[in-house]
């Protein structure tokens, strides 16, 4: 098993924009600039609306992301025989390490995936970052069951006061979106992998892609 993963939720959604910037984010991303402040605060909020949606799941266990043990104490509670309720679990296959923003473990391997946006909508990098996330973790002998995106209800109106979750948030079922691109996760690793190895990624060229449907903070 190796111990530095090649890719991660953020680099496999940077490989779906473009090799270059997957290289790049990989290979030189202590030189990319530090992100501006509109793209701080959308990180930081981002952040803080998992935390908020986590508080609709009762008695879940928080897993330190910066704790090197993470994987091996995500791994020991969802295969406690009981279920639990995990924020910030981390799995690892092979060269492939992922986050899941909320898990249910039925106990018997059967999983429920939540993952939360700050977007109104659901995008197709959201579906593809599930759908690695569900390959990640039927490799790893779980079955998932259901794959829902918790994403901000357009339609909520702040009355002042405590956010109530249930009225923020939109639960939406992606599971039968997430399950048609699994049979392609697999392939589009195996030419990540082989995108990192190759310096000549770095000649490719820039185009409209460089700013859709995120800005690459290489560009400048």
């Amino acid at each position: 098993m190796s111990h530095s993963p090649r890719i991660s939720n953020a680099l496999f959604t940077s490989g779906l924009q473009c090799a270059k910037r997957l290289y790049l984010d990989y290979h030189q991303a202590k030189k990319a600039p530090d992100p501006g402040e509109t793209q701080a605060m959308i990180a930081e909020v981002g952040a803080e609306l998992v935390e908020l949606a986590s508080s609709a799941f009762p008695k879940g266990v928080a897993i330190d992301p910066g704790d090197k043990n993470a994987v091996a104490s995500t791994d020991k509670l969802v295969r406690d025989k009981k279920p639990q309720v995990v924020f910030h679990g981390r799995f690892r296959h092979e060269d492939v390490e992922i986050a899941c923003d909320i898990l249910i473990s039925s106990g018997n391997g059967d999983l429920d995936l939540f993952e939360v946006k700050a977007g109104v909508t659901i995008k197709p990098r959201h579906i593809m970052d599930l759908a690695l996330q569900v390959y990640v973790l039927e490799k790893l002998g779980f079955k998932v069951k259901r794959t829902s995106i918790i994403h901000m209800n357009r339609r909520y109106l702040h009355a002042g006061g405590k956010h109530p979750v249930h009225e923020l948030f939109k639960n939406v079922d992606a599971t039968a979106r997430v399950r048609r691109h699994i049979g392609r996760i697999e392939g589009m690793l195996s030419s990540f992998s082989e995108v990192l190895e190759d310096e000549g990624s770095l000649e490719l060229p820039t185009g409209t892609w460089c700013r859709a449907p995120l800005t690459c903070p290489h560009l400048a």
